[in-house]
């Protein structure tokens, strides 16, 4: 299996950012991230970045497409390439299936999808950014429709 893999990674573009902004709100900035924080969680926390601009500026610095989820109805049947508890920890969401390529949207540069590559080792995994709340809401969409379908 292949992860297409980013220029440039979600630290490295956080790291400019902070740069650009110099030292607006230093202690917060400097606080250590928790664990599972990425760097683009504290852009967003602090409002130095909008989600959209953050996910333009991540697709523009990686190399990667971005893609927009607003009214995406998710296929439950794709998360069973990757299981919604990963799809929440890592903020992905799987968006089309083929032969062989999955087409995964993501909120934050390299996502940990090790459990997909075990998985389906033949598989290659195409990565396109989406703005963090889009890729939420498509997420809690997909909870609910997963929640009613074992309910039914």
């Amino acid at each position: 299996m292949s992860l297409q893999r980013p220029r440039e990674s979600g630290a490295d573009f956080a790291a400019a950012r902070l740069a650009e902004i110099g030292g607006a709100a230093v202690e917060n900035l400097t606080r250590p991230l928790a664990a599972g924080e990425r760097p683009e969680d504290r852009l967003l926390e602090l409002g130095l970045v909008s989600p959209r601009d953050l996910a333009l500026r991540l697709a523009e610095r990686s190399g990667l497409d971005m893609v927009g989820l607003r009214g995406f109805s998710p296929d439950p049947r794709l998360f069973r390439y990757v299981p919604l508890d990963v799809c929440d920890r890592e903020r992905v969401v799987p968006i089309h299936a083929g032969a062989d390529r999955l087409t995964v949207a993501t909120a934050f540069l390299e996502p940990d999808l090790a459990v997909v590559e075990r998985r389906f080792p033949k598989l290659s995994i195409e990565l396109q950014v989406a703005p963090h709340g889009e890729v939420r809401e498509v997420l809690r969409l997909a909870a609910e429709a997963l929640r009613q379908g074992q309910t039914s």
